[in-house]
């Protein structure tokens, strides 16, 4: 139906974690991201906190496309940690305990 149409920014975008934590992030920033038991937040505080543990990763030395491995239960925490993690900074390896 729509074959012949050609890729662009308005009808194609390639979506990954991070790019869209961004987009989310500046269209609907007031949204709520996750819920877990009480907690929750939006998708501008999920792109913040994201940001800051990046940057400290950065600051602990770790390097870009390395392999390290963070032992966390399926929560928020484990989100938080993918999103960071494929902003490049490293590979995720999730452990199930």
């Amino acid at each position: 139906m729509y074959s012949n149409l050609e890729k662009n920014k308005a009808n194609y975008w390639a979506l990954t974690p991070i790019s869209f934590l961004v987009r989310t992030a500046n269209i609907w920033p007031e949204k709520t991201a996750w819920i877990h038991g009480s907690k929750k937040n939006t998708y501008e505080e999920l792109h913040t906190r994201c940001l800051k543990i990046s940057n400290g990763l950065k600051l602990k030395g770790i390097k870009k496309r390395r392999h390290y491995s963070c032992y966390t239960a399926k929560c928020p925490s484990y989100d938080r940690m993918s999103f960071c993690c494929h902003d490049g900074r490293c590979h995720f390896k999730y452990y199930k305990h």
